[in-house]
Order: structure tokens, then sequence, then C-alpha cells
């Protein structure tokens, strides 16, 4: 739990690098809202998840075909009814193919989240140990040159977070060669077994997977509301981290057992029994 709390700290100080101290209440804000949106999620996910992913079909396919019109030089009545159709099209497709979907999605984040978990032992560390500003001042990657430019040389001391994951993940194929195809490999398995339990089992991989989203983005956001409200506490309740996994598990569970209450189907009416003449 310990390491997983590392990675918290790392994305949070990476962030918060790229915030100006006047993005204080916007912080905040996003921290209310994260943990807002993980507990919608943890008890209504499964049950709103088809009608947010049909809603999710229609917008898209109208931004889309809106696009195309454009890129045709289309206007008025033809864009209008492009947009229409594009509109009806990708709403049939996210409503009847919808496990499909599911399963498509899942295999995308157990991909993710299988391949990274498989490669803990050699992820974990490495991400512990990485420092940006000593693998760039080593010159790691070819990268040994002065930086004249006072932007580069504060682009290099604030890097972004894409520069930071891209390096970190050069750092750590370099040091680890035999990683890359081991992340391949986990994630390729991975991502057939969510891809099969999507469009197999929706059910119960709708109910598990917001349940475990749901849960995580409220602890995510309770934890960022702590560690910049109460810094002194977030840092001796992080110190012994085995209370905090017992409460995040406590609320997968009840999250499991509300939204499997919630979806259950109603059991299917008897039919009457037929009424015997009297003699």
């Amino acid at each position: 739990m310990s390491d997983y709390l590392t990675v918290f700290d790392h994305v949070r100080g990476l962030a918060e690098q790229h915030l100006p101290h006047e993005a204080m209440p916007s912080v905040l804000a996003i921290a209310i809202v994260l943990a807002g949106g993980g507990i919608l999620l943890s008890v209504l996910g499964a049950r709103l998840a088809k009608g947010a992913l049909t809603f999710a079909f229609l917008i898209g396919g109208g931004l889309a075909a809106a696009g195309v019109a454009r890129h045709l030089g289309w206007g008025g009545r033809e864009a209008a009814l492009l947009v229409a159709g594009g509109v009806v099209v990708s709403g049939l497709l996210g409503y009847f193919v919808f496990r499909l979907w599911v399963g498509v999605v899942v295999a995308v984040l157990l991909a993710t989240v299988g391949s990274i978990a498989f490669n803990q032992a050699r992820i974990l560390p490495a991400l512990k140990s990485f420092d940006h500003a000593a693998y760039v001042a080593s010159g790691a990657g070819g990268e040994r040159f002065a930086l004249l430019d006072p932007a580069v040389q504060a682009d290099y001391a604030k890097p972004t977070p894409q520069r930071w994951v891209r390096d970190f993940v050069n750092d750590l194929t370099t040091r680890d060669p035999g990683v890359r195809r081991s992340v391949g490999v986990a994630a390729v398995c991975w991502g057939a077994v969510g891809l099969l339990l999507g469009a197999l089992l929706t059910r119960f991989t709708l109910i598990t997977l917001t349940s475990a989203i749901g849960t995580a983005a409220f602890a995510g956001g309770a934890a960022l509301l702590a560690a910049n409200l109460r810094p002194d506490d977030y840092a001796r309740a992080t110190a012994q981290p085995l209370p905090i996994a017992i409460g995040v598990g406590a609320c997968f569970v009840a999250a499991l057992v509300l939204q499997t209450l919630m979806t259950r189907r109603a059991p299917a009416a008897k039919p009457a029994a037929p009424a015997t003449a009297s003699a």
C-alpha cells in the first residue's frame, strides 16, 4: 500500500508543479468533484452505464459528422442532415452494441492496469527512485548538451507530465530492457480477459469496474483534500497505510453490495392459477 501512496504523491507533486499558488481553490474544487463523482460512480455507475455510453456516442457521432461536413465544405441543410445521420447511427451503435463497447473499455483498462500490476516489482521501485532532474543532468537518452535558452532551461527544470512520463519510460527501459516485452505480453493477456469479461459477463464486469474506479476516485479526492488542507495529518496517516487500505477496501465492498442490489432484476411474476368452476 505504501508503494501506491508513493505513486499518488508523485502524481500530485507533478501536477502541483504546473499549478500556480493562486490555483489552490481550483485544486480543492477538483478534489471535491473527484470525491463526489467517485461516490456517484460507486453507487449508480453500473445502472447508468448504458445510458451514459449511448449519450457519449450521440455526442461523439454528432461532433464527428459536423467535422466531416466542415471538411467537405457543406453547410445548411446538407450539413444538418449529415449531423443528424451521424447522431442516429452512432446512438444506435452505442445502444445495441453496448456489450462490445463494454468489452473494449474493460480490455483497455485491464491491459493498462494489469500490465503495470504484473510488473509492479520492476516499475514501482523505479518510480520511487526516479529523479527527473538527475536524469536530464546525466545526459541520459543522448541529451548531453548545454541549455542556453532560459525557456528550455525552465522546461527541463519543470517538465510537463507528458515529458516526465516519456523520460521515466526511457529510463526504465534503458535500465531494464526486458520490462518492455513483459509489459506487452501482460497487456495482451489482460486485454483479452477484459474483452471476454465485458462482452460475456457485462453486469458483473460493470459492477466491479465502476465500484473500483469510483472507490479509487473517492479515495484520491479525499487524499487530495487532506494533503492540501491538513498536510500534517495527511503525512501521519500515510505513515501507517494499513488503516487506509482497510477503509478503501470496505468502501469497495460496500459499493459492490449496493450496486448488486440496485441492479438485481425483479423476479418474474408467477402466472395466476386458473379459477375452478364451482359445482
